[in-house]
């Protein structure tokens, strides 16, 4: 329930920055958001084998993989922005109206692919299974691996989702996400 709860939260808040900031803006972070999901995806087995091989078996090594899925997104997404904002320096306004609805959906997009990143950053951390209440894989009675919960908004479904289907089109790879990782949403429960 509290991963639930600070899916949403995050979800909520970027929607909510880029809603007042207009459209335009807005839609420029979502262009930056989803250029920088793709950067920390590609990067990201290369990333979490550097620090696996740097960080051993202490706390470096044991995050390995949330780290090397947070910090590329996060790294490229201030790049991204820091880049086009010293390109565009004027904002563009549309309207009041225009403004709050398109704001309001550019952030909303921007803000699902942040809260995804951060969720399945988290499922990647060797924690406990049921990391806030959220335990999208379970074993049966038989030993058998079976779906459990899902995010009341499944972020972590929908990026992974998503960028599984960007991955065999238009940012198509010779080895694409979704062929290596068809479950990326499960793959931090299950281990890598």
């Amino acid at each position: 329930m509290i991963m639930s709860i600070a899916a949403i939260a995050i979800a909520a808040l970027v929607t909510y920055i880029w809603l007042i900031r207009g459209f335009f803006s807005a839609f420029i972070h979502l262009i930056a958001t989803i250029f920088a999901g793709a950067v920390a995806f590609a990067a990201w087995e290369p990333a979490s084998y550097f620090l696996l091989e740097k960080g051993g078996s202490g706390v470096l090594g044991s995050s390995a993989w949330a780290i090397g899925l947070a910090v590329p997104f996060a790294v490229s997404l201030v790049l991204f922005r820091a880049l086009m904002d010293g390109i565009l320096r004027a904002n563009v306004v549309v309207g009041r109206i225009a403004d709050y609805v398109g704001g309001g959906g550019c952030g909303l997009g921007a803000g699902i692919i942040t809260s995804g990143i951060v969720v399945l950053s988290l499922g990647f951390m060797r924690l406990d299974t049921e990391l806030w209440g959220y335990k999208p894989i379970e074993y049966a009675p038989n030993g058998s691996i079976v779906r459990g919960d899902k995010l009341w908004v499944p972020t972590d479904r929908m990026v992974a989702g998503l960028y599984g289907h960007l991955s065999q089109n238009a940012f198509r790879t010779p080895n694409a996400l979704a062929e290596y990782y068809p479950n990326l949403a499960e793959v931090g429960e299950v281990g890598v």
